[in-house]
């Protein structure tokens, strides 16, 4: 069994990789319009990654 993270990351730290899981999950593979992905609300958000550790390292 792979061991996972689950990090909690300020939104200006880790914007480039939430977008991009973001992008591949709801854009990519769920067919989300990319002007109604982003609701502008992330930054009062918490935001959480999880990480396998081969990420981690």
């Amino acid at each position: 069994m792979e061991r996972f993270f689950i990090n909690q990351i300020d939104w200006q730290e880790g914007r480039a990789s939430f977008l991009a899981v973001r992008h591949e999950v709801f854009v990519v593979e769920q067919g989300v319009p990319e002007e109604l992905e982003e609701d502008g609300l992330d930054a009062e958000c918490t935001q959480l990654l999880a990480v396998d550790e081969c990420d981690d390292k």
